[in-house]
């Protein structure tokens, strides 16, 4: 999207923080983009919601692979130059 990120994470290990994984998402992106010549300003924060054990991640995954089509920007997700699956867990 242009103007914000989805995610939909699974954090393998108990020790690892929610908002340090999103920092360190945050500061790769923009590591790589101003290595392209791109710059931009994060807005602070971010907002989460945990799947619950009736929650299908799949339902999840494909709501996120669709919000480019949803916005209008394409009319396949995978037209979607910054869409795709990383780590299929579902």
């Amino acid at each position: 999207m242009p103007n914000h990120v989805h995610l939909l994470l699974r954090i393998r290990q108990a020790s690892l923080q929610l908002n340090r994984i999103v920092a360190t998402v945050k500061n790769e992106v923009l590591r790589l983009a101003r290595s392209q010549g791109v710059t931009f300003k994060w807005r602070p924060g971010f907002h989460d919601r945990i799947l619950r054990e009736y929650d299908d991640p799949g339902d999840v995954a494909r709501y996120v692979t669709e919000n480019p089509v949803r916005a209008g920007l394409v009319t396949n997700s995978l037209q979607y130059d910054y869409c795709g699956i990383v780590d299929r867990w579902f």
